[in-house]
């Protein structure tokens, strides 16, 4: 599906719209952003000149996880990082001193980029049938693998019956294919180009909700208090980024294409997530309260408890 049939939190369309460029020198900042398509908002703004026209030296890196990039953050050697929802709400229930600033990629229903995949011959077809059987994600105990758990209680199996094992995105589908295990997520681009070797038994983010934040950005809150006009410019640098994208998904494809190494051709065909605008707690909050039910957070709390203090 098109990513500008389903604009959902992406307010009024952006086709183009400068952004005041600062009189003063550019502040130089150090973003972290990933090669996957929810995790590279923060290179679509460089590849753009978003940063330069708003006032800032950005300087991007990409790394390996959200996991990697809330620990640079919180470390110091980043300024900004794109990470997974889960990672911030383990960060904040540690005690670590985050704020999520600005949404990133948004999972829709109407556009799955994750789903539960058996083999095409497995006799597995509801989620009872997953009873005491092995699943593979790619990290243990983060929201992917809620998700799945959810998705299987609600429908009439047993989650903790199953065991779970943590297996690289790219041999995902050969886990399957030898048999290692009985059923595995499967993540774009390898949905699309692997979808014809498995069959799809569902879509198990839709059981945690139908619209969620999937990676968002972050910062801490020494640098959030102490650089408020450079976080202000930042987050409308994401803000206009995401729209940009939005209503732009081949020229945003194109980009993805370039920088995550995936054939032009592939993202195309891919499912596509969405760029969200605006912090919403609603898309946050399901993601904490599943990871408190399989016990990958010790508790709950508020997802607004993440975003800075209103003035």
């Amino acid at each position: 599906m098109k990513r500008s049939t389903i604009l959902v939190l992406a307010g009024t369309a952006f086709a183009g719209t400068a952004i005041p460029a600062s009189a003063q020198s550019p502040v130089k900042i150090r973003v972290g952003v990933g090669v996957v398509e929810s995790y590279s908002q923060g290179a679509y703004a460089q590849e753009l000149g978003y940063y330069q026209a708003a006032g800032l030296d950005a300087e991007v890196q990409a790394l390996v996880n959200g996991g990697a990039i809330t620990a640079a953050v919180i470390g110091g050697s980043l300024d900004f990082g794109t990470t997974n929802g889960g990672s911030m709400a383990n960060a904040y229930v540690h005690g670590l001193p985050i704020y999520c600033i600005a949404p990133s990629g948004m999972y829709t229903s109407a556009s799955p980029t994750t789903v539960l995949v058996v083999a095409k011959d497995a006799p597995i077809v509801t989620a009872k049938d997953l009873n005491g059987k092995r699943v593979a994600v790619t990290t243990l105990h983060d929201l992917m693998q809620a998700a799945i758990q959810k998705w299987i209680d609600d429908n009439g199996g047993d989650s903790r019956s199953c065991s779970y094992v943590e297996i690289h995105n790219a041999d995902l589908v050969q886990s399957i294919l030898s048999k290692r295990v009985d059923a595995s997520a499967l993540l774009e681009p390898n949905l699309t180009n692997d979808r014809d070797k498995v069959r799809i038994l569902s879509s198990p983010y839709d059981a945690v909700a139908k619209l969620l934040l999937i990676s968002g950005w972050v910062t801490t809150r020494a640098y959030y208090d102490n650089n408020r006009a450079t976080v202000a410019k930042f987050i409308n640098v994401m803000r206009r980024t995401a729209e940009w994208a939005n209503a732009n998904p081949r020229t945003s494809a194109e980009i993805l294409a370039k920088i995550s190494k995936i054939p032009l051709e592939t993202v195309l065909k891919m499912n596509h997530n969405i760029f969200g605008t605006t912090l919403d707690p609603a898309v946050i909050q399901p993601t904490i309260d599943a990871s408190v039910k399989y016990g990958f957070l010790p508790h709950g709390f508020q997802a607004s408890e993440l975003f800075p203090p209103r003035a």
